[in-house]
């Protein structure tokens, strides 16, 4: 008897709280979310600088030899914002982002007669894009926000050399 008179009760009680509208339904809690990033890169394609001339051979009677030396410096750059820190992008490419080098070109050839040379370098990159990805999760619902962000990166690859006739 005892347990049927404690079952009534708390049929009452249930039914009570409800239509009251007191039943207590837990609330959304006050956690914060949780925010983890991933970085990855990729390789895009080359990119070149404008033509520079360095020199030029200008029309001559006589036939021989053009020696020619160039030395350019050739500089690593970027473009976009950078979420998660330079030390954490460049461990992520493999190199610095202030990375340079100087590249030194040394030739030799025969000249025509009556032909005009021109020298000319270009300054080479490998371009790479850097995916910086903001992931977060709603710590009550499990609902993932993601957030991408990009960085073009141009790394310094080199030089390329032509010599024109006209």
């Amino acid at each position: 008897m005892k347990d049927n008179l404690k079952r009534v009760i708390i049929g009452i009680l249930a039914v009570t709280l409800v239509f009251s509208g007191m039943l207590l339904v837990p609330e959304k809690a006050d956690a914060a979310p949780v925010t983890r990033w991933t970085t990855t890169k990729s390789y895009t394609n080359m990119a070149y600088g404008a033509w520079e001339t360095q020199g030029v051979r200008k029309k001559s009677s006589s036939t021989g030899k053009v020696s020619f030396s160039v030395s350019t410096k050739v500089s690593t750059s970027y473009s976009g914002t950078i979420k998660v820190g330079i030390p954490k992008v460049e461990s992520v490419l493999g190199f610095k982002l202030s990375s340079s080098a100087t590249y030194n070109f040394t030739n030799t050839w025969d000249v025509k007669k009556n032909v005009t040379y021109k020298v000319q370098t270009r300054k080479r990159y490998k371009v790479y894009s850097v995916k910086q990805s903001k992931i977060t999760t709603d710590s009550w619902t499990g609902i993932r926000t993601v957030s991408n962000y990009y960085v073009t990166v141009k790394k310094n690859d080199g030089i390329d050399v032509r010599a024109l006739e006209s």
